[in-house]
């Protein structure tokens, strides 16, 4: 276990070698790129996620509805004859 290397990015960190000043500048390190981040804003994250997936799926559900209301119209529409046009007065 202590010769153990983790990889983080494809660097292999051999963990028992690196000391504390090692492991602080890896922990600053992984907070600048994004890769540590405290868990308030991972779940300010997730709500914010959740938030707008509700709203993708309230859209495509009125989405539908307009479609569906738009294909009866057409119905209604193509169904009367048009004046003076002989292909459609039939």
């Amino acid at each position: 276990m202590w010769g153990a290397a983790v990889t983080v990015d494809g660097l292999a960190v051999p963990w028992p070698s690196l000391g504390l000043g090692g492991l602080v500048t890896l922990c600053v390190l992984l907070i600048l790129t994004g890769r540590l981040v405290p868990r308030s804003a991972l779940n300010a994250a997730e709500r914010r996620a959740e938030k707008w997936e509700q709203v993708a799926v309230e859209a495509l559900r009125q989405n539908g509805q307009l479609v569906d209301g738009a294909q009866v119209t057409s119905d209604v529409l193509r169904a009367i004859p048009a004046r003076g046009d002989p292909e459609r007065s039939r």
